[in-house]
């Protein structure tokens, strides 16, 4: 009998554990670069446009649930981008 270990590897195949890890809610820039895939650099120079942006605690963090609304609402990254750069005009 197969365990559960095996089961989840034949689903995921090589996707790893990206593929099933859960996101907080918030995310500190480097979480949310890792989340779009981008670099915490990049994460930076936009955070005042990027939806969910929030002070806790001295840090800034992302609301994951915004980020991915907005994402549901464009055409991808690149449709993000546009869309925040112009909410921060």
């Amino acid at each position: 009998m197969a365990s559960n270990a095996d089961e989840l590897k034949a689903i995921l195949g090589n996707s790893g554990p990206l593929a099933i890890r859960a996101w907080p809610r918030l995310m500190t820039i480097d979480m949310t670069a890792q989340y779009l895939g981008l670099s915490p650099k990049t994460i930076r120079n936009h955070s005042n446009c990027l939806p969910g942006r929030r002070n806790w605690g001295g840090r800034v963090v992302f609301d994951r649930h915004e980020i991915d609304r907005m994402l549901d609402k464009t055409r991808g990254m690149r449709s993000l981008w546009i869309d925040a750069e112009r909410a921060c005009r």
